[in-house]
C-alpha cells in the first residue's frame, strides 16, 4: 500500500499525556500519520477520560503495536465510558480499532492501568506466535489437536492490571481478511466469535466464542465480558470449533440393575445443560435431560434402569442452543458384572470380585503391541478403577486382565 505518511517511532521512551485541573491533553493523530510502537515501548495516556484518543474512524491515521509488549497504557482508573484505540495493521496500514465500553466500573487501586496491543502471525498457526501467557492453542473436543486453522490468526491484549474488582466491559474487535483467508485456515467468517484464554487454570473453552460478527465491516462486536472473565489474552474463533474447554469427567457404573452416569459440574453462564444419550436402533436417543446448575458444588448423577444399552455419550446444550459431544462411552453392564471405558485419556473399570486380590491389567492395540500395564488391588465386592492419562488415540484397543492362576480375558475398549 503506497500512502504518504508521517510515522512517529516509540522506541524505549515513555509519552506522557497528563492532565490535571487547568486541562486534559489528548492524542490526537493527523491524517496519514502513525504512532509506531516497537521494541516493547510503551505509550502512556495518563487521562481517564474516553476522548483522550481522538476518534479517527475518518483518518488513516493510527497506533501501530504488531507485538505483545508494544503497548498503550492507559490510566483509566474507575472511570466509564467507551475507549476506542485506533490500532494500524503494520504490513497494510488498513485501520483494525478496538473498541471497549465499561458497563460496569471497576475497583481500582492507586496505580491501576489497562495494556492494550495487538498483533498478527505470519502463518495460520497461532500456537506458533501465541502470546506469553497463553500455554496451548488446543481444541474443544479433545484438548489434544492444535485448533490454529479455525481461529484468526490475531491475537489482541487487553490487560486491566492494579485492580482489585476488574470491570464489566463489552468488546469490538477488527480484523483483516487476510487474517482468515490464510492459507491453511479453515474459518467461516460469519461464525467467528472472542475467546479469552484463563492463563489461571490454563483453559479458553471455559468462556466459548461471543459476539456477532459482521463479514462487511470485519467486525467482531458486543462480546460481553463479566468481571469474573476479563483476562489478558484474547483472539477470535469459530462458535462450531472454539478452543479447548476444560476437561468434563464423564464416567458410568454398573451397579445392581442399573447404570450410573456421573460428571463433574463446569462454572459457565452459557451452559443450558446437559443430554444424555444411547444408541439403539441404529440411531441416538435421547434418554435424559439434566439443566445446569451453577450452584451444584458436586457432581451431576444420572442413574438408568435399562442396562442392555451399550453405548452412551454426553453432550452439552448452551444457551444458545448449540451443542457439543463431550464424550462416548462403551459399557456393557451384562457382562459378568464388569465393565470397560474411555474417558478423556483414563481407562475406568468397574469389577466385582469374590476375594481381595492383586490383579494384572494390560492393554494392547490392534496389532497386538503392548502399550500399558499395571497391577491394582481390588476388594471383595464391587471395584471402581481408574488409571489416568494414558493418552490413547480413539480406535479399539484390548484390555487383558490377569489374575493369580493367569486366567485371561479380553474386552474391547473404544
Amino acid at each position: 500500500m503506497n500512502i504518504m505518511k508521517s510515522t512517529l517511532v516509540i522506541l524505549f521512551s515513555m509519552i506522557l499525556f497528563s492532565y490535571s485541573s487547568f486541562s486534559q491533553m489528548r492524542l490526537t493523530i493527523g491524517s496519514n500519520s502513525f504512532i509506531n510502537i516497537e521494541n516493547q515501548a510503551k505509550l502512556v495516556i495518563d487521562n481517564p477520560s474516553d476522548n483522550a484518543i481522538n476518534d479517527l474512524s475518518s483518518s488513516t491515521g493510527g497506533i501501530i503495536t504488531e507485538n505483545e509488549f508494544d503497548q498503550v497504557v492507559w490510566i483509566i482508573g474507575d472511570n466509564s465510558g467507551i475507549f476506542r484505540l485506533p490500532f494500524v495493521a503494520d504490513n497494510t496500514l488498513v485501520q483494525i480499532p478496538f473498541i471497549m465500553e465499561i458497563t460496569s466500573n471497576g475497583i481500582s487501586n492507586v496505580s491501576n492501568s489497562f495494556r492494550f496491543s495487538t498483533y498478527a502471525g505470519n502463518n495460520w498457526n497461532n500456537d506458533s506466535y501465541r502470546p506469553s501467557d497463553v500455554t496451548h492453542m488446543y481444541d474443544y473436543n479433545t484438548g489434544t489437536i492444535n485448533n490454529s486453522l479455525y481461529v484468526i490468526d490475531r491475537f489482541w491484549i487487553s490487560d486491566a492490571l492494579n485492580y482489585s474488582n476488574k470491570p464489566t466491559v463489552n468488546l469490538t474487535f477488527t480484523y483483516q481478511d487476510l487474517e482468515h483467508l490464510q492459507v491453511g485456515n479453515s474459518i467461516v467468517e460469519n461464525l467467528l466469535g472472542a475467546q479469552r484464554f484463563n492463563y489461571s487454570t490454563n483453559h479458553w473453552g471455559d468462556y466459548l466464542p461471543q459476539g456477532n460478527t459482521n463479514v462487511i465491516t470485519n467486525q467482531t462486536s458486543n462480546v460481553p465480558v463479566p468481571s469474573s472473565d476479563f483476562f489478558r489474552s484474547w483472539t477470535l474463533s469459530l462458535v462450531t470449533n472454539p478452543l479447548f474447554l476444560n476437561e468434563l469427567d464423564f464416567f458410568a457404573n454398573c451397579y445392581e440393575n442399573r447404570v450410573i452416569f456421573t460428571w463433574n459440574n463446569v462454572q459457565s453462564n452459557l451452559i443450558e445443560g446437559f443430554r444424555l444419550e444411547s444408541f439403539r436402533n441404529n440411531q441416538w436417543e435421547v434418554e435424559d435431560f439434566i439443566e445446569y446448575d451453577e450452584n451444584l458444588n458436586d457432581n451431576y448423577s444420572v442413574a438408568l434402569q435399562d442396562t442392555s444399552q451399550k453405548i452412551y455419550r454426553l453432550i452439552v446444550v448452551f444457551n444458545d442452543l448449540s451443542e457439543y459431544e463431550i464424550e462416548t462411552l462403551n459399557i456393557d453392564c451384562l457382562q459378568e458384572n464388569f465393565s470397560v471405558y474411555m474417558s478423556n485419556n483414563n481407562i475406568t473399570i468397574s469389577y466385582y470380585s469374590k476375594i481381595k486380590e492383586t490383579l494384572t491389567f494390560e492393554v494392547f492395540d490392534t496389532t497386538g503391541k503392548l502399550i500399558w500395564m499395571e497391577d491394582l488391588m481390588v476388594d471383595n465386592g464391587q471395584n471402581m478403577l481408574k488409571v489416568s492419562d494414558i493418552f490413547l488415540s480413539k480406535g479399539v484397543y484390548f484390555l487383558n486382565i490377569k489374575d493369580k492362576n493367569s486366567y485371561t480375558k479380553f474386552y474391547n475398549v473404544y
